[in-house]
């Protein structure tokens, strides 16, 4: 949530031409915040299977729940922030792909063992890619749904920065997988382990970052794709070095908040990071309107009073979401599918008159 605050506010704030590095600078800082949400929510996903197989139904069908709400109520919450600026809603916002990867993720967790999730997970990525590259839709309406489920390296029909569905649900599940482990070593107590193997993997993405960027120099890019491939900007459709460089620094906080808990370092710095956290759908919603509706009208600012801004808007949306926890308002983000299962389920549960 700190790196989208801090991406956002630079979009806003640094409009001003002489401020563009700047703007350009945290945009490109704040980049580490879209696959850490997408690998974090995937690993939770893994370690609440792992953990509560028993009492998985119902936690899918919140789960569900929670999904189909960031699809349908989230994006409207959010457009409308950004509706005076943009003026459209043809957006496939994070949220959407989130929501998304949550509904799939939810209902395909206990249907297909991680090796068969990650070898999907791999497979989808790699078609959604082939289908960028290869499919050139000529009707408004094949544009659409190739940009909705598969990305285009110059979109036409979506606005620039929209979040593909299929490779961002490749990373969802493939994390799921991740999660999976996490949970067995939680279960063994072994959260050690955990650290050492996300350690490994964190080392091992930004290697791979690395060697790539290094085949660059060496050999050079060849057209737009390769250059895709390649560039570690390259965020929609999500490229693989992207993926690897911001992905695994992603894996490298992650790790770092797992150290810091088991050695119990930083205890209120933590505990304050998680309720942000679980708090997250709010003040992701609440900084579009505090940043868009509030920040933008008082024109664009320069670097030597950003942090007057920037520093207060931090704290108000921390404080926010604090509120948001400590009351549980998490339970208004629901469309009532969860409480219609489970009030379908108890209903089930009731022997009819006849076969008492």
């Amino acid at each position: 949530m700190g790196f989208v605050l801090l991406s956002h506010f630079g979009s806003v704030y640094f409009r001003a031409p002489e401020e563009h590095f700047w703007q350009r600078a945290l945009y490109r800082l704040g980049m580490v915040a879209s696959p850490s949400f997408l690998i974090i929510s995937g690993i939770l996903l893994g370690v609440i299977y792992q953990v509560h197989r028993e009492d998985f139904p119902r936690l899918q069908a919140k789960l569900i729940d929670r999904g189909l709400f960031l699809i349908f109520i989230g994006h409207g919450l959010i457009c409308a922030a950004l509706a005076p600026h943009t003026h459209t809603a043809k957006w496939s916002l994070s949220t959407d792909a989130i929501g998304v990867s949550v509904v799939l993720g939810a209902i395909l967790v206990s249907r297909l063992a991680a090796p068969a999730r990650l070898m999907l997970s791999l497979l989808a990525y790699t078609l959604s890619w082939i289908v960028v590259v290869t499919w050139m839709p000529e009707g408004h309406g094949a544009n659409i749904v190739k940009e909705l489920l598969f990305g285009a390296l110059i979109p036409t029909s979506f606005q620039n920065g929209t979040f593909p569905l299929v490779p961002w649900l490749a990373v969802y599940m493939a994390s799921s997988t991740l999660g999976e482990r996490i949970g067995y070593l939680y279960q063994t107590g072994n959260l050690t382990r955990a650290g050492r193997e996300l350690a490994w993997l964190s080392v091992t993405c930004l290697f791979g970052a690395a060697l790539s960027k290094a085949l660059t120099v060496v050999a050079g890019s060849e057209g737009p794709v390769s250059a895709a491939f390649e560039w570690f900007g390259q965020k929609s459709p999500p490229g693989p070095a992207y993926l690897l460089l911001y992905g695994g620094l992603g894996i490298t906080l992650l790790t770092g908040c797992l150290f810091c808990e088991t050695r119990r370092w930083l205890p209120r710095t933590i505990h304050l990071a998680a309720v942000c956290g679980e708090a997250s759908f709010f003040i992701y919603v609440a900084h579009f309107y505090l940043y868009w509706l509030l920040l933008y009208p008082m024109g664009p600012g320069h670097i030597g009073s950003s942090i007057v801004y920037f520093a207060p808007s931090v704290a108000v949306m921390v404080f926010l979401g604090s509120f948001w926890q400590r009351h549980n308002y998490n339970r208004v983000l629901t469309i009532g599918y969860s409480a219609m299962t489970n009030w379908l389920g108890q209903s089930d549960a009731i022997p009819h008159p006849e076969h008492s």
